[in-house]
């Protein structure tokens, strides 16, 4: 939850800088939904060139936003990957914790 929670926060905190940066001068970013749209291109770095910023502000939201898609997704995703691993190793120990008990019960019957 930590993981998806500071991708959004990420992604919202880019989202609204860049809309009220730009929102006023550039016609490519008309509403919040347009600047959510060129935030997650922004931060994934994909990148369409559809929308680009045309102020110095805009410019460095952006600057921040690849910069920051680089590091801290990539980190994220380690960390949820990590996770995942680790609770996969975990149930994989308790099954072997069952079975061993369960082959003790069957030595102790027989």
């Amino acid at each position: 939850a930590r993981v998806v929670l500071s991708l959004f926060t990420l992604l919202s905190v880019a989202s609204g800088l860049i809309y009220t940066a730009e929102h006023t001068v550039n016609p490519d970013i008309p509403d919040y939904f347009t600047a959510l749209y060129f935030g997650l291109t922004t931060l994934t770095t994909v990148g369409f060139g559809d929308i680009t910023p045309v102020t110095f502000g805009g410019k460095l939201v952006v600057s921040g936003a690849i910069l920051a898609g680089v590091t801290v997704i990539p980190t994220q995703a380690a960390v949820l990957v990590e996770a995942l691993l680790d609770y996969e190793k975990q149930r994989e120990m308790d099954r072997n914790e069952i079975n061993q008990k369960e082959q003790r019960k069957k030595n102790k019957l027989a």
